[in-house]
């Protein structure tokens, strides 16, 4: 359990690396409870690696990460693999900046949704369904597009249906790498 006052997600002394370049070094970031925190840099500069990071995910891309994550005082980088996976989506969730690299093509967007929705403890299975269409309305999207493959979807499209799942799980955090890259510029707004 965290401290009063104390941030809900601190990243101390981080390092990530590939081989022996190092790639993201941050000395002390912090994200209070209610609070809303932008990380701005250069492409290139390690914004989405310290979201990987933060998820438990650099290593699947071949990155070393040394430092402290802590999430309401736990440190991440320190659990195993089957606590981790718990943190991810039930109470981090991520919007990544490539929606249909992260999908799996062989479920259909409802089947997606309703699988994450209940692994996630977001909802019961008999409300899942109704859930993902609500989530889908509210990017302005119409729920026909849960009998959809990701691959069916538009570049703008599957970045909205990304970002409605993620606000659907009702994490605690939500990481956004450049959520609205895709996004036609009058959906931007």
């Amino acid at each position: 359990m965290s401290q009063a006052g104390a941030p809900k997600l601190e990243l101390r002394d981080l390092a990530i690396a590939f081989g022996d370049r190092e790639v993201v070094h941050l000395d002390r970031l912090a994200l209070g409870h209610g609070e809303i925190l932008g990380l701005a840099g250069e492409s290139g500069s390690g914004k989405s690696m310290t979201a990987l990071a933060i998820l438990g995910l650099a290593p699947t891309v071949g990155a070393t990460v040394r430092g402290t994550i802590l999430f309401e005082g736990r440190d991440l980088l320190g659990l195993p693999e089957r606590e981790l996976r718990d943190v991810r989506g039930r109470r981090i969730a991520m919007i990544f900046q490539s929606p249909v690299a992260s999908f799996n093509p062989v479920f259909r967007v409802g089947d997606l949704f309703v699988r994450a929705l209940v692994l996630h403890g977001a909802a019961s299975k008999r409300e899942a369904r109704g859930s993902a269409e609500e989530a889908l309305r509210g990017v302005l999207l119409p729920p026909s597009l849960l009998a959809r493959y990701p691959h069916q979807l538009s570049g703008g499209q599957a970045q909205r249906v990304a970002i409605a799942l993620a606000l659907a799980l009702r994490s605690e955090v939500l990481l956004a790498d450049e959520p609205t890259s895709a996004l036609d510029v009058t959906v931007q707004a």
